[in-house]
């Protein structure tokens, strides 16, 4: 029997595959779906039975979801949905498995752990693996008969696919039993009566015959730990091992690590903290480092705006977001010159964002939070060409607009009004240096030489003073030829 006593969480976990097709093949809407077999049909009538004797396990499952046998130690099987087919737009397909069921078997005999010590230590390594990884609720369950933990959680994987997750669990004779269900954020209650049948068929029938890894040394770490009790609630869990370290930890703790971007195509950008500014005003820099690269889709690209983890204070919206492309530039006004600039975008709620290109870009973004408090997020967004011209992908948006579709469009602004944050325009100022320089243009290193930074990227501007100089003396020089020419003229009339 399999008992939920609370949580109604989500999560996603496809693989997804880009199809381009003719737009003359006939669909419905946008929001079309072409799904197999519903998650719920026939649902006493179609399960079929699988058992794993290594493992001494057993369980039912629908007989047309896909059932692949693990070759990694501990990992059993994993039981996949029929693909889902969704049409984002009139040249682009979704194919995707909207839900997994994972079953695994793992050693802990050496480490004496009863169930409350093990979740303990289990979420410990979880946070550790992923870096994105919200508990959403922890309640006490039942798994073949057994007291089982059950945790609810959203999480991005590594290919920055965000995902609901139900991981429940349970404890043998030194062995711990585990199933996770794993869904596309939108998918996960649709199948959520198929995985509730399939935990609750599950049994343990012998004792496993394969040598299982041992996890203990793994459980067994004791820094930092997040401790639960049998209600076990830990909304805000954190992940210790990326938390700031520097001056801004305080306030930089209370802030999301990541800020997200997703298109109407299920891609995701994920963009980590780098700035973190109090509500006196001062601004400190966190020790986070890499660029996770990211993707969108199209030169008009449907985006989200979110957060993954919970944040303890409330949002209000992005302040400022500068992007521009990862190329090589002229000079350091170039860069400037080049880049998109918005104001006031709302978070979590569907945008478009007009861009200018295709290709890598850098994406630098303020968000406000309601305590007076900010922080800058930036990362490195690939934006994926729709196979049309910029002029053709503006057309197709007029032409959805004119057919009634109701896109929010985010207009760009002049982008020298960037200096009326100088926060900002300094702070990004340093992390698009920092991002073209990984991408070996070193236009803002040479600039930095060029001028009194002596090298120095952290105070660069991304407007070149010398030029902006040069254009002043040019216009004086002007202005002094115009007069000399006036004086020649008096001349002559004398």
């Amino acid at each position: 029997m399999f008992i939920l006593d609370n949580g109604n969480s989500k999560l996603l976990f496809p693989f997804t595959l880009i199809v381009f097709i003719s737009t003359t093949m006939l669909f419905t809407s946008f929001d079309t779906y072409l799904v197999s077999a519903q998650p719920t049909e026939n649902m006493n009538e179609n399960f079929i039975p699988y058992e794993n004797t290594d493992y001494g396990i057993k369980i039912q499952y629908p007989y047309n979801w896909k059932n692949t046998e693990s070759l990694d130690q501990n990992s059993v099987a994993t039981f996949s949905a029929p693909e889902i087919r969704e049409k984002k737009s009139s040249t682009l397909i979704n194919i995707y498995n909207p839900a997994h069921v994972i079953l695994a078997v793992e050693n802990i005999s050496s480490s004496n752990l009863d169930l409350n010590d093990f979740t303990n230590k289990y979420l410990n390594r979880l946070s550790t693996i992923n870096t994105e990884f919200q508990i959403n609720n922890i309640t006490d369950g039942t798994l073949a008969g057994k007291p089982a933990k059950i945790i609810f959680s959203k999480e991005m994987d590594i290919l920055n696919r965000i995902s609901d997750v139900m991981r429940i669990f349970t404890i043998s004779d030194g062995v711990v039993y585990r199933i996770n269900y794993v869904a596309d954020p939108k998918w996960f209650s649709e199948y959520m009566p198929v995985a509730q049948k399939m935990i609750g068929s599950y049994e343990i029938i012998s004792q496993p015959k394969n040598n299982l890894n041992p996890v203990s040394s793994a459980l067994t770490t004791t820094t930092n730990q997040t401790q639960i009790s049998n209600s076990g609630d830990i909304s805000n869990f954190t992940n210790p091992a990326t938390s700031s370290t520097t001056a801004a930890t305080t306030i930089g703790n209370l802030l999301p690590e990541n800020l997200v971007v997703t298109d109407n195509t299920d891609n995701n950008a994920r963009l980590p903290l780098r700035f973190v500014t109090d509500n006196s005003g001062i601004t400190t820099e966190t020790n986070t480092s890499g660029v996770p690269e990211g993707s969108v889709f199209g030169y008009n690209p449907v985006l989200t705006f979110h957060f993954v983890e919970r944040p303890n204070i409330g949002i209000v919206k992005i302040n400022d977001l500068i992007m521009g492309q990862i190329k090589t530039y002229d000079s350091l006004s170039d860069i400037l010159e080049g880049s998109q600039y918005w104001k006031d975008i709302p978070l979590n709620d569907e945008v478009v964002l007009r861009l200018d290109n295709a290709g890598l870009h850098y994406l630098v973004a303020s968000v406000q939070f309601s305590n007076g408090t900010s922080g800058i997020y930036s990362s490195v967004v690939d934006v994926e060409s729709d196979q049309r011209t910029k002029s053709g992908s503006d057309s197709e948006l007029e032409r959805e607009q004119d057919n009634g579709a109701n896109y929010n469009v985010i207009d760009s602004l002049n982008v020298e009004d960037i200096l009326n944050t100088p926060v900002f325009y300094q702070k990004s100022s340093t992390l698009i240096c920092s991002h073209l320089s990984l991408y070996g243009f070193k236009i803002c290193e040479e600039g930095a030489q060029n001028s009194s930074n002596n090298g120095n990227l952290d105070t660069i501007s991304i407007i070149d003073s010398n030029n902006e100089n040069d254009e002043d003396d040019e216009d004086n020089n002007n202005d002094e030829n115009e007069n000399n020419s006036n004086d020649d003229d008096d001349d002559n009339d004398d």
